[in-house]
């Protein structure tokens, strides 16, 4: 009997076994490991021909240890990695020059601390390339709250002369200068969000937080966009799973995909202007992702970042406030969630059949 498309998703992981692949069919997981990446590619084509399977084009992998292989909270190299030719001081990049200004075999995937979400450093459906990532938090009482980590990927083929201002200029240089931010906002090349869930946030939580965010910035006019994109959140987000937002070149329409579903596409150009500003605006919140969502920024115009060679995992933590709770020690607020997001589990249950939650048994299976 053929398995709805809803009801079967994919997932694309490297550890703990590379090439692997997670197959969720109904409440059913199901772990895989290729023996290479195309074999795996063609396995996935294969589900998504003939039986409907939905793709999740983020494909986050999570972390069980926050402190393993600590190379890959940066880049996978252990050498510093001279720049390319086509970056170097004696080779200025050429409007002209096909040379891409980033090689993703250089880079590697990326860590979000705080959740421990390991971020690929390319993305498969578009070859959008890693610039950084951060924890995206919502405000409760007097506490910041990570809820989500958050990845952002451009095309760095397009980014042409956006940047020749900030030739040169350090990372560290970039933090506090408003008029990067502002460049970063008014740039003309797709953008990327990636936000993916370390654990189950419910739709209440997530359209609350996401509408307390971009609410106040995209203005009473253009609400209506606010409300259709709000209709594309119809269920939790569980562990693993993401919600991506890209935003086209020309900063008027945006793509939208929830839980590996892609909904058509929205002409949101408030939408497309908000989304960037939630984290490189000077009135916004997301003060840690502002700063790790550009880590890479540099190496547009050559300049790695330095980094010993030899390091602590802890040392390269974003450095959160006390108040900053992580999800270990969130658990427990969790557990005690308001009665809008018991119901929402109770409806949830309801639509899966017998309501058993699988989250927690990542372990591998054997083959």
């Amino acid at each position: 009997m053929m398995v709805g498309a809803m009801d079967i998703s994919i997932r694309l992981f490297e550890a703990p076994k590379p090439f692997g692949f997670e197959l969720r069919v109904r409440d059913e997981k199901l772990f895989f490991a290729a023996d290479s990446d195309n074999d795996r590619d063609r396995w996935v084509d294969a589900l998504v021909a003939h039986w409907g399977a939905s793709l999740d084009q983020a494909s986050v992998n999570i972390s069980t240890d926050r402190d393993r292989n600590p190379a890959l909270l940066r880049f996978t190299a252990t050498e510093p990695q001279p720049a390319p030719p086509a970056l170097s001081s004696t080779h200025p990049v050429e409007e002209d020059d096909d040379a891409p200004l980033i090689l993703p075999t250089v880079l590697g995937p990326l860590i979000e601390t705080a959740s421990t979400i390991q971020f690929p450093s390319v993305l498969k459906a578009t070859g959008d390339v890693l610039m950084g990532v951060g924890p995206f938090i919502r405000r409760v009482r007097w506490t910041y709250e990570p809820i989500l980590a958050v990845a952002l990927y451009i095309d760095s083929t397009a980014v042409s002369t956006t940047f020749d201002a900030f030739r040169g200029r350090s990372l560290a240089s970039l933090y506090d200068d408003p008029s990067f931010y502002s460049c970063l906002l008014d740039s003309r090349f797709r953008k990327t969000f990636v936000f993916s869930c370390r654990k189950r946030l419910s739709r209440s939580a997530l359209t609350t937080a996401l509408h307390d965010e971009l609410r106040p910035r995209i203005g009473s006019g253009a609400v209506d966009e606010l409300v259709e994109l709000m209709t594309f959140v119809d269920k939790s987000l569980r562990k693993g799973e993401s919600m991506i937002c890209t935003i086209h070149p020309d900063a008027t329409l945006l793509d939208f995909h929830f839980k590996g579903l892609s909904h058509p596409s929205l002409v949101a150009p408030a939408l497309c202007r908000c989304i960037p500003a939630l984290f490189f605006d000077a009135n916004s919140i997301q003060t840690h992702a502002k700063r790790g969502l550009i880590e890479r920024m540099p190496y547009l115009w050559g300049l790695l970042p330095a980094f010993p060679t030899s390091f602590s995992p802890r040392s390269c933590r974003i450095s959160l406030p006390k108040d900053f709770e992580t999800d270990d020690e969130c658990d427990q607020e969790e557990e005690d969630e308001g009665e809008d997001e018991r119901d929402d589990d109770e409806e949830e249950e309801e639509e899966d059949g017998d309501g058993t939650n699988n989250d927690d048994d990542d372990d591998m299976v054997p083959f």
